[in-house]
């Protein structure tokens, strides 16, 4: 995707076909054949690739950072962090005390819509060193409502 202002717009995107079909290839061989094909415009600055939990794999993330692309994806919260700690503690057992308002102004009005973000500095295995912003629609949510675990 190439952030434009508030504007995120997509790049590449592939088609997943059913199984059965006569040119079926699997999501992650089609994610995989987008990150070699990709180029970054000259004109664009930044490039960012976003992807959901079912792609975060070690082979995916070295395509992604030998492209030179700024990454956002959602991790499975049975990843590691360098200390042996799972992703899944920090989620669950974070106080609600510890996460902040922020704002998005919405298009179509003078109105915005609040989330509740917490963001962290840690490292990774496998992956390096990382933002972690957790993000909730509601401050109280319960842990199993949380929003994804997001990685920069």
């Amino acid at each position: 995707m190439l952030p434009w202002g508030n504007y995120r717009m997509p790049v590449h995107f592939a088609i997943v076909r059913r199984k059965d079909a006569p040119n079926y290839r699997s999501e992650n061989a089609s994610f995989r054949q987008m990150l070699v094909c990709l180029r970054r415009p000259l004109w664009a600055e930044m490039l960012v690739v976003v992807a959901d939990a079912a792609f975060p794999s070690k082979a995916h993330i070295q395509l992604i950072r030998h492209g030179g692309s700024f990454l956002v994806i959602a991790f499975a919260r049975t990843w590691r962090f360098a200390n042996g700690q799972a992703l899944k503690d920090l989620v669950t057992h974070l106080p609600k005390k510890h996460y902040r308002r922020c704002w998005v102004p919405l298009e179509e009005s003078s109105r915005r819509r609040t989330y509740w973000t917490y963001t962290k500095r840690a490292c990774l295995r496998h992956v390096g060193d990382v933002t972690i912003i957790l993000s909730n629609k509601r401050r109280g949510s319960s842990p199993l409502n949380r929003g994804e675990v997001r990685l920069r």
